[in-house]
């Protein structure tokens, strides 16, 4: 079993439409507040800090001649990706280059511009700016005892803070640890706890072990099923 301390700052450009809910009080008339965009914002960021994570190590392994195999096959990097790992320096260098058009990864999702492993990663799109700091632990809880990387899974835990498209800040601690299994694009479990600036605590769930695109927010006591980017 092994565990990796992670600590990255992030920052996504990214290409989204933007859900806003406008509240107004007055006197006579409480709104309730059901804006889920922080939960949808931050369950977004750790996807992609997580793809990130994943498509480094798979790199780095193809690279480095310690590489798991997948029956000839790659999880994420597509023929369009150019890997250099520069070994000179040291720490190791690592940039993937995704070329300036959309690159079709084997995971489904189209990639381009640059991932440059330097502690600071930044993933550049046309859209909005969110800013995502965060403090991790990776701990590989299946499968590192076989050369098949179908069969891995690790669990994530940590603490998180960012500031949306908005401007709006909002914070995080993962409650139960999220568990990802390579097999499935998505977070299957754990939950984590976002607090946005000046408002009420909101608790992300991602279910119970299923593999899908659903999860859950509950804001005051009420739940909101959402789905994942």
């Amino acid at each position: 079993m092994k565990k990796i301390k992670l600590n990255f700052a992030l920052l996504a450009l990214l290409s989204f439409g933007l859900l806003m809910t406008s509240c107004k009080k007055d006197d006579q008339t409480i709104i309730e507040d059901t804006d889920t965009s922080s939960a949808e914002y931050d369950a977004l960021a750790e996807g992609i800090f997580n793809d990130v994570g994943n498509i480094t190590d798979e790199a780095y392994y193809l690279n480095s001649g310690n590489y798991k195999s997948t029956d000839g096959d790659t999880l994420f990097l597509g023929q369009c990706a150019t890997v250099i790992l520069d070994t000179v320096v040291f720490p190791h260098e690592l940039t993937i280059d995704f070329g300036e058009e959309n690159c079709l990864c084997l995971d489904g999702r189209y990639r381009r511009g640059k991932i440059i492993n330097t502690g600071l990663i930044t993933l550049a799109e046309n859209g909005g700016i969110i800013s995502w700091n965060a403090s991790k632990e990776r701990e590989w809880v299946e499968g590192s005892n076989t050369w098949n990387r179908w069969d891995d899974v690790y669990h994530i835990t940590g603490t998180a803070d960012g500031v949306r498209v908005s401007g709006q800040s909002w914070t995080k601690e993962i409650i139960i640890p999220l568990r990802r299994e390579l097999v499935c694009r998505f977070f299957v479990s754990g939950s984590v706890e976002i607090i946005p600036e000046e408002r009420p605590a909101r608790l992300l769930d991602y279910g119970d072990g299923q593999c899908d695109n659903l999860a859950t927010v509950t804001i005051n006591g009420r739940t909101y099923t959402i789905h994942l980017k």
